[in-house]
């Protein structure tokens, strides 16, 4: 099957999703897959093609934020959240479930220890 490369890179520069350039090949997404994992210039067209799509819904959030275009912020951040993962800021500082799977054992053990000194200075203070 042959693939017009220069095709797929305009569709991402609009900021079009992995369906979107499916459906203007006039393939299922089993066969993009299946491109994606054989075909090495696909896969780079492709991955590119992401990082293109992202940054032009980037651009459209930028131009509403300084006024140079009217946008439906809303709509704009929930396309954000759920097709690039973005999330609100958030401000707790608690360690979350998830920061503990990102440190090392050896990083466990040492905040462990130093808590554990920690502990130990404060109960010799009472």
């Amino acid at each position: 099957m042959s693939v017009d490369l220069k095709s797929i890179e305009g569709l991402y520069q609009e900021g079009k999703s992995d369906p979107q350039v499916c459906r203007a090949l006039r393939i299922n997404k089993r066969k993009f897959d299946e491109l994606y994992k054989t075909n090495p210039a696909f896969r780079e067209c492709i991955d590119q093609g992401r990082i293109d799509a992202e940054a032009w819904w980037e651009d459209q959030g930028q131009k509403g934020a300084i006024g140079e275009a009217k946008i439906n912020a809303p709509v704009w951040s929930l396309v954000m959240k759920n097709r690039y993962n973005w999330a609100e800021k958030q401000e707790n500082k608690e360690p979350q479930k998830d920061d503990l799977k990102q440190k090392s054992d050896q990083e466990l053990l040492l905040e462990m220890e130093q808590l554990s000194k920690t502990l130990r200075k404060d109960s010799s203070l009472q």
